[in-house]
């Protein structure tokens, strides 16, 4: 849980009763209260450190996920418009047309792989696939297609939207299973 901070305070001057009082206002909250002495100074001993309610948070694992570009949807969009045009037309014969680009934007919002430090994920259209680096024996990149992840058994996966050039981005989460060819490629 967020604690703001109390160390968060900037003193401002006041007047009331026809006198000055040092006052300070919380950054956050923008209360004025007490605590500011000449020069615009909080008091040492009216700022105290927040203490942490509960737990502190976990560091989480570096997590990639690697996905198709949204700029792709712009593609979709004019397909759309471009659908439309012989749909509404004549929407007993080609009113079907109108599915095109939902189903292509479905696709490129859901496809994905996320890469952590202990298995990879593989999400598709059909469902979601989750992978061991154990149980993984290698990668291939087959042209123009995206990577596929050769199992120990002989099987392989489609990793989407992975291409060669994501191989820095995964090679760290893999624990040495995966070399990095662009870091050798350039010795």
């Amino acid at each position: 849980m967020f604690t703001r901070p109390t160390l968060m305070k900037t003193c401002s001057w006041r007047q009331s009763d026809s006198s000055l009082h040092p006052t300070f206002r919380d950054a956050w909250t923008g209360v004025f209260g007490p605590g500011c002495e000449y020069g615009g100074v909080p008091e040492a001993d009216s700022v105290k450190p927040a203490e942490p309610q509960g737990p502190l948070p976990q560091r989480e694992r570096p997590v990639q996920t690697i996905r198709i570009s949204r700029l792709t949807l712009l593609g979709v969009l004019l397909l759309a418009v471009c659908v439309a045009v012989p749909a509404s037309a004549q929407p007993v014969l080609f009113g079907w047309l109108g599915a095109i680009p939902i189903v292509l934007a479905i696709w490129i919002l859901r496809v994905r792989t996320r890469v952590s430090e202990s298995a990879v994920d593989v999400r598709t259209l059909r469902g979601t696939r989750h992978i061991s680096w154990s149980d993984i024996k290698g990668l291939t990149f087959p042209k123009y297609k995206s990577a596929r992840a050769v199992l120990h058994d002989g099987s392989s996966v489609p990793l989407p939207a992975v291409t060669f050039n994501d191989l820095p981005k995964i090679t760290p989460l893999s624990g040495g299973r995966i070399p990095d060819l662009h870091a050798s490629a350039q010795k």
